[in-house]
């Protein structure tokens, strides 16, 4: 395995960090954001459901389309009672989508996020915080964007042993969860 990071953090230093946040915003990235060096490697605190609406914008061709809890709500008869309305923008040209799942389509193929495989065409990307102390795998198929976040709710702990039984990194646990629910 292998990990593209200091591919990502050469990209901050040639277009900015500004310009990675007004980027992440685009995507569906809601969460203030600083414009420093580490933005891009995922330094900052962002909910796994901005994390899913973000690559749902590439999945869609860089249509994002802003989450809703509930689509729609029907009576014991089949009678519609709300359905919720989409709001959908403009975020990438598609062929700027295009690109951005190219490169993650080669995480899950070769790289660090190999554990996601599922037989058919899948993107993503692998994230591990200082210490371990997170694990992310998010990723989409054509059909299907989720994001599966790992770590102790309760507190900063590193997940090494003896507080898990081996080191869990975002292309173990969470790239397997994601895998088998995909």
């Amino acid at each position: 395995m292998w990990s593209v990071n200091v591919v990502y953090a050469q990209v901050v230093d040639v277009v900015t960090a500004e310009s990675v946040v007004s980027t992440a915003q685009a995507a569906g990235i809601q969460t203030p954001l600083e414009p420093l060096p580490s933005v891009a490697l995922g330094a900052q605190e962002v909910s796994p459901l901005e994390m899913a609406s973000a690559y749902g914008t590439f999945a869609a061709d860089g249509q994002n389309v802003e989450p809703v809890m509930v689509t729609y709500i029907e009576t014991s008869e089949g009678v519609n009672v709300y359905e919720a309305i989409p709001v959908v923008t403009t975020s990438f040209d598609p062929s700027t989508a295009r690109t951005v799942t190219a490169a993650l389509t080669q995480v899950v193929e070769r790289g660090t996020g190999i554990q996601a495989q599922i037989g058919r065409p899948v993107a993503g990307k692998t994230g591990t915080s200082q210490a371990y102390r997170d694990a992310w795998f998010v990723g989409f198929t054509p059909e299907l964007v989720a994001s599966v976040w790992v770590g102790f709710p309760e507190a900063a702990i590193s997940m090494v042993p003896p507080a898990t039984p081996y080191t869990i990194p975002g292309g173990t646990w969470p790239a397997q969860v994601w895998s088998r629910f995909a």
